[in-house]
């Protein structure tokens, strides 16, 4: 019984208010397609859903996950409303339908296109479904150049054209676009910038507020029910932060002034997003009420560049204990600051998080002993005649072994998969029938497993291999130094995965590997 996957879609750039183009409405098309036909209701059906993904590319979780299930024989039919559904990209629905689908065994029907692969097996698609994905594929560009002239024309009026709004503004409910004061965060907002006149640095500016219990912008939208999508609040609170009040202070919008077109997308339909220079920045003054002045903008940000932290401040050389050591109550790094006797501090207490964050500092001196003291009492547990070797499975003979059956697999995988390709070709071509084409597929595919397998299996024998190479030769040399010389150098410091601070007698140390 042959599994029939659905699969449905919609882009932000697609019209939304279309009940046609709606995920439920192509649900309800398709299922009713698989009702009337017995030999696909007969089987398992699935759904697979891309709500808000474009079509211009494949990088859709659902098609992946379909495509991944489709690879491993776990569906034999896939069921689209239109070819658009599939995606708009010409040349990849193209060689979905003549090659990708057709080697996979794969039933493809686009139901308002009238497509069946069924009914061109061994062919190419008709002159008609390919006319059909040209066109959507020169749809989808014409729409993404439109929808940017559309956000371009509104940025320059002063419209605003992003998500979610500012901490501190409301999308109008009266007109379209426009954003207008939120009083209750207003209120945070002109504090902030009060407070960075008067000449508070950032870190004291959360500090008080935090000490206050005011809420972030994560904690008010929750209060006003509004979705939170991309805030994550430290351990599932919600906490200020020196980020978060440098990025509000620097934000000009608060001024009346509408800022547009900060970032754009590398290609259409990609994600991801580049930062443009100042100047191609789309600025328009008064474009909404303003919560503080112009004036109070410039002289809380001139107060905050005099305000950063001078040469003498956290330090700028790498501590031997960057990235190690953290602070055992909020679990954040804790940072080193420069003078003549360093030490790290956890940030939390500055910031009156009220996570009970140690407020002593933890000198480098101290930390050093620590670890001496740990290391020591782990090589205490070896016998001092423990010298470093090297296992027969790790030996330089053992790994050369396995490389060479490792290129040896290599080859046979390439081997088996150019047969797999040629095999589909002579199908294609009618120089091999469809019995004899799905015999060599399944001996192929069942060889090319196996080669797979054993090649995951050598990787592992072969990381094996290093990883004890590397600990005999590394790791014990320099326990052994420690055991002879009683001294800690910076290398002992590898033998440290992490080093927890809860107070000055509490400290845990753990190490990237068991020592003894």
């Amino acid at each position: 019984m042959s599994s029939v996957a659905l699969y449905m879609r919609i882009s932000l750039d697609d019209d939304n208010h279309s009940e046609s183009e709606s995920i439920q409405n192509q649900r309800g098309l398709l299922r009713a397609y698989v009702a009337a036909n017995p030999e696909l209701s007969a089987g398992e059906v699935l759904e697979f859903a891309d709500d808000g993904w474009s079509g211009t590319n494949f990088e859709r979780p659902q098609v992946k996950a379909l495509l991944d299930l489709a690879r491993r024989g776990g569906v034999r039919n896939i069921l689209v409303k239109d070819l658009s559904r599939w995606g708009r990209n010409y040349s990849e629905v193209s060689e979905y339908l003549d090659q990708i689908f057709p080697f996979l065994g794969i039933r493809f029907i686009s139901v308002n296109d009238h497509y069946d692969s069924n009914d061109h097996r061994g062919t190419t698609a008709p002159m008609d479904v390919a006319f059909s994905s040209i066109m959507h594929d020169v749809y989808s560009k014409e729409l993404s150049v439109k929808v940017k002239q559309a956000h371009t024309a509104k940025a320059l009026k002063g419209e605003y054209v992003c998500g979610t709004t500012p901490f501190g503004y409301l999308r109008s409910t009266e007109k379209k676009n426009i954003l207008v004061v939120d009083e209750v965060a207003a209120v945070t907002i002109r504090r902030i910038f009060d407070l960075a006149c008067e000449g508070m640095n950032t870190t004291n500016i959360a500090a008080t507020l935090n000490a206050d219990n005011v809420d972030t912008a994560i904690a008010h939208r929750k209060r006003l029910g509004r979705s939170t999508l991309g805030m994550k609040p430290i351990k599932g609170q919600s906490h200020w932060s020196n980020v978060q009040i440098i990025r509000i202070l620097s934000d000009e919008r608060y001024t009346g002034t509408m800022v547009s077109f900060k970032t754009k997308k590398v290609s259409p339909g990609s994600k991801k997003q580049l930062k443009r220079p100042e100047s191609e920045w789309v600025r328009v003054p008064g474009a909404h009420e303003a919560i503080i002045s112009a004036e109070q903008f410039a002289e809380a940000n001139a107060k905050m560049r005099t305000n950063k932290k001078s040469p003498r401040g956290i330090s700028p050389d790498r501590s031997p204990y960057a990235g190690k050591i953290f602070c055992g109550h909020c679990g954040r790094a804790m940072p080193q600051m420069s003078c003549q006797n360093p030490y790290h501090f956890c940030k939390g207490v500055k910031l009156n998080r009220g996570q009970g964050c140690f407020g002593g500092k933890v000198l480098n001196v101290k930390i050093k002993e620590r670890v001496l003291t740990a290391v020591q009492a782990e090589v205490g547990k070896m016998p001092v005649e423990r010298k470093p070797q090297i296992s027969v499975e790790s030996s330089p003979a053992n790994r050369a072994d396995l490389v060479a059956k490792l290129k040896k697999l290599t080859a046979q995988i390439a081997t088996l998969e150019r047969r797999h390709i040629s095999s589909f070709e002579d199908f294609a071509d009618g120089k091999l029938g469809k019995d004899e084409y799905l015999v060599a597929k399944e001996a192929n595919s069942a060889a090319l497993a196996d080669a797979q397998n054993r090649v995951r299996e050598l990787d592992r024998q072969l990381a094996t291999v290093n990883d004890e190479a590397v600990g005999c030769t590394q790791s014990e040399s320099l326990v052994q130094r420690v055991l002879d010389t009683g001294d800690v150098s910076g290398e002992v410091f590898s033998l440290v995965e992490r080093i927890v601070i809860f107070d000055d007698e509490r400290v845990e140390i753990h190490f990237a590997l068991s020592i003894a």
